[in-house]
């Protein structure tokens, strides 16, 4: 697996290299997934006043553009809800008793995008994939602002692809950080 980091290492910026190492990573350990437990609360809706507590388990790959999450709410935590990105694929769903559908997105590609999004956001939690996800790519050039030197994440395992489609144009996507020189 060193092997694998060190091929992706050559590959990507030094900024994002170092970024990683600050958030954790040791070169020497390749953790194919990270598991995190979360409690907290949220809305039912933003003009709702009340807020509803809940538990959750999620596992972010760093091998692949992939997580998956599951939260439980309401007594005895009868509501539970997944949020995933498995294989290319958005997913979405609420469910009460774990067999009853109240609510299901649609699988488009602007599932997609946003599932991709949410894995880019997370990569603080799952600093490895940084290294060690061969999906993720890096790109610099020179910006046209400041004449400054900027790396940006070019894709996340969908390939470049016509507007629109996951995948394309993803560099619109990217947070600016003064880590990547932005």
């Amino acid at each position: 697996m060193n092997e694998v980091r060190y091929q992706n290492r050559l590959h990507i910026p030094d900024a994002a290299y170092d970024l990683a190492i600050r958030l954790g990573v040791k070169p020497q350990d390749n953790p194919v997934r990270v598991s995190l437990e979360q409690t907290g609360r949220m809305k039912r809706n933003l003009n709702s006043e009340a807020w509803i507590t809940f538990t959750a388990a999620q596992t972010i790959s760093t091998r692949a553009c992939e997580f998956d999450w599951v939260a439980n709410a309401g007594p005895f935590g009868m509501i539970s809800a997944r949020d995933a990105l498995d294989h290319g694929e958005g997913r979405l769903d609420v469910m009460a008793l774990g067999i009853i559908p109240i609510a299901r997105a649609e699988h488009t590609p602007a599932l997609v995008r946003g599932e991709l999004m949410r894995y880019l956001a997370e990569l603080a939690w799952a600093p490895d994939a940084i290294l060690a996800n061969p999906s993720l790519r890096w790109r610099g050039g020179w910006s046209g602002r400041n004449n400054r030197r900027r790396w940006r994440r070019r894709d996340c395992g969908r390939g470049d692809s016509d507007a629109g489609q996951p995948g394309a144009d993803c560099d619109r996507l990217r947070p600016r950080s003064p880590a990547f020189g932005d």
